[in-house]
């Protein structure tokens, strides 16, 4: 059976494909989403799994909240062509940000509030009034409902290894796309095994807007956390990025994620092929197989999608081909699991230790400082894990320096760094913006 490999995918026709459907049609679904469903869930429905959530509030917030969740899920599971095509325009945190200022008013205050955190990613300036406001109207309308858990965002950097992961992993599922601006942020994270997850909950959130954070994780040192993102790419379907998948798919030094980006080139591509017309697609048997067909024709077999073609509980009903593939998720070896927990604890209790070890905080920024200058790049790499992790601002103009280093791993820490000191500096001013906008705090 053929299979499409790397070397046969063409990055300027799937973006020429990419362009011709979104200039012939309005929108369509965002199909790689977790538990994506073409049927929009009604209020009743929303009212059914949240009544005992509901309870404290008045008749009058209920049905406000309840119209929000419905008309917030609507357009999460449908993107407009218009947002795409204006997704792409945005290259610097300027455009971000005035991206986020006119989403404001026809797409709501998530929306504006993940473009926002894009401009941060960026290094973009703080805006602290604006910020403030927009975050806080998400926490209005979201946390202080006590529907989704701020336990989850709130101090997130001061939480211990295990809690952080688990806070990201719990970022994801039906409308969690409310999490999305936080995810964002919390990418800086020092722990290759936090990353890992946040690139894995954004990409079974699959919103297009976390493709800026979803391509610097494709660079990302640890294997792990590079194997979560070159997936999550394929979820996003980002067609704007084939170019990079091909070369990852060919040449990444992992077997794993070599297979990992050629099943995002198969998604990709498949994804775009039908764009506009997957909801009238998976509303009719005869379309189906006539999708599967001409997919099958093209040899783009790996989409490997929790949303089979097909009835699922039937085998003799499943008309997709299932086909061998070396693109086993990492977690699904438990000898690989217990290596990757074992590294990301010892990793953590390294980073914690320089703190610890010495006698004051000057002391601490003075070894850092001396580490930072080190020849020996996993010496460096750690150094500016450390720098960030304890926030020592300190050793900014350091870290800046290092961001043109020869070493791929050392550059790439050295932004991520950066990035960290960015967050901390706007989650401080956000905090002492909160009682401002009524709210407990921001983040």
């Amino acid at each position: 059976m053929f299979v499409k490999g790397p070397e046969a995918f063409d990055p300027l026709t799937i973006t020429e494909l990419a362009h011709s459907r979104l200039n012939n049609k309005k929108g369509g679904f965002l199909i790689f989403q977790s538990n994506f469903d073409i049927h929009h869930r009604s209020k009743r429905s929303w009212a059914k799994d949240l009544n005992r959530s509901l309870s404290s509030l008045s008749k009058a917030d209920r049905s406000s909240f309840l119209d929000f969740l419905v008309n917030e899920e609507r357009r999460f599971r449908h993107c407009s062509s218009s947002y795409w095509k204006s997704l792409g325009e945005c290259r610097s945190a300027c455009d971000w940000l005035a991206f986020s200022k006119r989403l404001l008013k026809p797409r709501g205050t998530i929306e504006a509030a993940i473009a926002l955190s894009n401009s941060y990613f960026l290094g973009g300036a703080e805006e602290p009034d604006y910020g403030a406001e927009i975050f806080a109207s998400v926490w209005r309308s979201v946390f202080e409902k006590e529907i989704y858990s701020e336990d989850a965002v709130r101090d997130f950097f001061q939480k211990e290894l295990d809690d952080r992961h688990w806070s990201c992993w719990a970022m994801k599922g039906p409308s969690s796309h409310l999490y999305v601006p936080f995810l964002i942020g919390y990418s800086c994270d020092e722990n290759f095994a936090v990353r890992a997850r946040i690139y894995r909950s954004l990409g079974q959130l699959a919103h297009p807007a976390s493709v800026l954070c979803l391509r610097e994780g494709v660079r990302d040192p640890h294997p792990l956390a590079r194997y979560a993102a070159v997936v999550a790419l394929g979820e996003v379907a980002d067609f704007s990025f084939v170019a990079e998948l091909v070369t990852i798919a060919k040449e990444d030094p992992v077997r794993r994620i070599r297979s990992a980006a050629l099943r995002s080139l198969h998604r990709i591509e498949a994804y775009w092929r039908f764009f506009g017309s997957w909801r009238q697609i998976f509303r009719s048997s005869e379309k189906e197989r006539s999708v599967v067909e001409e997919l099958i024709s093209q040899g783009l077999l790996l989409l490997d999608w929790d949303l089979r073609f097909g009835d699922a509980d039937d085998p003799e009903d499943t008309i997709y081909p299932k086909v061998s593939s070396e693109t086993m998720p990492f977690r699904a070896d438990f000898r690989r699991i217990k290596a990757n927990n074992s590294e990301s604890k010892t990793l953590e209790s390294m980073i914690r230790r320089s703190e610890a070890s010495a006698k004051s905080v000057p002391e601490s920024i003075h070894c850092m400082r001396i580490q930072l200058n080190s020849r020996d790049t996993d010496a460096v790499s750690l150094a500016l894990c450390q720098a960030s992790y304890h926030d020592h601002q300190e050793l900014e103009a350091d870290v800046e320096k290092l961001a043109e280093s020869s070493s791929v791993s050392v550059q790439w820490h050295a932004r991520r760094a950066l990035r960290k000191f960015h967050w901390n500096r706007i989650s401080s001013t956000m905090k002492s913006l909160a009682p401002v906008y009524g709210v407990n705090t921001l983040f």
